[in-house]
């Protein structure tokens, strides 16, 4: 049997977090963390079809109320099966920190499913640096459509010249390591919306989302179109079929006095911002 070194396995289980797909990839809805309510999926929740899904700092620790027809497919979506492991040594699927800790033993086949383990936490990791999670707004196929696939596409000119200089920064504890990174990928990509009013078919001048997009609505198909000033549409909102990239809310609605009052009761929690 052929085994991957140890970051194999990490990257091995990185990717199979997002891909135990059950009846409709209901897993992944455990990858949102709202950082200033902690408050996970909850914009659209018909999508979890009943199951009792939780935030993803809550799944990291303890992969609760976990169900194997649903949320692990049994493991036929994973690879552990090709080095050897059971479902019993995989716990049904519980893909935790605590099993990353527990797992780690003398032998090289504790310390491979240890870090194979380690793999499915540092995907929850990253989804922390992604906008969607972190602002509890539901996507689907954003490695190929959004801000993933862009990242990929640019990775080379994203890396910073100084990263071989940097030190790594000590937290006394995986959950304070996880709620600081998650406010740091919620807080940079924050943004003021602005009133988006259908009859003069644009939104506030002074708005963030004004300034960063050419924003109008396009009333024949009862559509928002955001561009970029090159012209470039870049978000497509809308409440019938049309060609574009769709996201899974109908029109934008947003009020800032709504949100002033309450900004995480607000549909989708910060979509105004």
């Amino acid at each position: 049997m052929t085994f991957p070194g140890f970051r194999g396995f990490i990257e091995q289980g990185a990717w199979d977090e997002d891909f135990p797909c059950g009846r409709s990839g209901i897993r992944a809805n455990n990858h949102y963390y709202h950082p200033l309510s902690g408050r996970g999926l909850s914009d659209a929740p018909w999508i979890g079809l009943g199951d009792p899904d939780v935030d993803t700092l809550t799944w990291a620790i303890k992969n609760l109320s976990l169900d194997p027809a649903e949320e692990f497919n049994g493991g036929n979506d994973w690879a552990f099966k090709d080095w050897g492991w059971t479902v019993v040594d995989v716990d049904i699927g519980d893909m935790s920190w605590k099993r990353a800790i527990e797992r780690y033993g003398y032998t090289e086949d504790s310390k491979r499913l240890a870090y194979y383990t380690l793999g499915f936490l540092c995907h929850l990791l990253q989804d922390m640096g992604c906008p969607e999670h972190v602002h509890d707004d539901p996507h689907g196929a954003s490695g190929y459509t959004g801000f993933e696939w862009w990242v990929w596409q640019n990775w080379d000119s994203l890396k910073p010249p100084f990263l071989g200089g940097l030190k790594p920064r000590k937290f006394d504890s995986f959950e304070g390591f996880f709620r600081n990174l998650s406010l740091l990928g919620y807080s940079i990509d924050r943004f003021r919306g602005g009133e988006l009013n259908r009859e003069s078919g644009t939104t506030d001048k002074s708005s963030d989302l004004e300034k960063m997009f050419k924003v109008r609505y396009k009333g024949a198909g009862a559509e928002w179109v955001l561009e970029n000033y090159n012209g470039l549409p870049i978000i497509l909102r809308s409440v019938s079929p049309v060609v574009g990239i769709k996201v899974l809310n109908s029109d934008f609605k947003w009020n800032w006095g709504d949100y002033r009052r309450d900004p995480l009761g607000t549909k989708g929690h910060d979509q105004g911002e």
